[in-house]
């Protein structure tokens, strides 16, 4: 039971790390693309 744990535990780092680093890029390339407009 506690290594089954751990490893679900893993798996939610993982996939948390991935959707922050997804929003982050979106944030970005919304960010930039204002500024574009602005220019």
């Amino acid at each position: 039971m506690g290594s089954g744990q751990g490893q679900r535990d893993k798996d939610f780092q993982y996939t948390g790390s991935i959707l922050r680093l997804h929003s982050v890029e979106n944030l970005n390339r919304e960010i930039s693309h204002r500024m574009t407009g602005l220019r």
